[in-house]
């Protein structure tokens, strides 16, 4: 009897092991008490997650996520050097939100541009932070109530143009953010941040190639 038990008494925590596992299996999701990631790709709880969120959306070309981080009243600008370019003929300084959507989803979506570029992909090397957040006023007749913050950036855009040979625009400048904060449905108490504005402040001329603007580049998917 003795040997009998000895023999089985390794075999138990194998037992316990896959009852455990069968328990487990039984379980709803109801009971996952795992938490949630702290932000999701369209949901950011700060101004730094939501920068972070803006250099990977448009580094991965990743269209759903680049526009879930917009406000709803977002505007781009346009620097003055693009505004006194002819061959860009652009007529006002400011894109609209539902501009910024169809601008960026066709870049993102390899569509011809204007001059013939298919953009293929981006590597977003620099976004430094030059100035502290500051909150505009209520009164901003622009972005009232918003947090700006200017930042020293660096983009690559490879492309393809109309005779197949691969080439780049390296875009080294200056860029203006506003952010707004709204409470988050779920709770109150929770701020989520959204981009409602964005200022191309022209190119940092540090290089031959540094004259091509942000800006620029997004007229060549304007549609007119």
């Amino acid at each position: 009897m003795n040997d009998s038990s000895s023999r089985l008494r390794p075999l138990l925590p194998v037992v316990l092991l896959a009852a455990a596992l069968l328990a487990c299996a039984g379980c709803s999701d109801d009971d996952d008490t795992t938490a949630p990631p702290a932000d999701t790709p369209t949901v950011y709880h700060s101004e730094g997650l939501l920068m972070e969120g803006f250099k990977q959306a448009l580094g991965g070309m990743d269209i759903e996520r680049y526009s879930g981080l917009l406000d709803e009243n977002f505007t781009f600008r346009f620097c003055q050097q693009d505004m006194e370019d002819p061959e860009l003929g652009l007529v006002t300084d400011i894109l609209t939100r539902v501009q910024e959507d169809q601008i960026m989803g066709r870049m993102f979506a390899h569509v011809q541009g204007s001059g013939g570029q298919t953009i293929m992909s981006i590597d977003f090397n620099v976004l430094d932070i030059l100035t502290p957040f500051v909150r505009l006023s209520p009164d901003d007749p622009y972005h009232p109530g918003a947090v700006r913050c200017d930042y020293e950036t660096d983009i690559v855009f490879y492309y393809t143009n109309t005779y197949g040979d691969d080439a780049s625009f390296s875009v080294r400048s200056l860029q203006r953010f506003y952010m707004i904060d709204t409470p988050s449905a779920a709770d109150e108490n929770v701020m989520e941040w959204r981009l409602c504005g964005w200022e191309d402040l022209g190119a940092i001329y540090k290089r031959p190639c540094d004259s091509t603007s942000i800006g620029s580049i997004k007229a060549l998917f304007l549609q007119r």
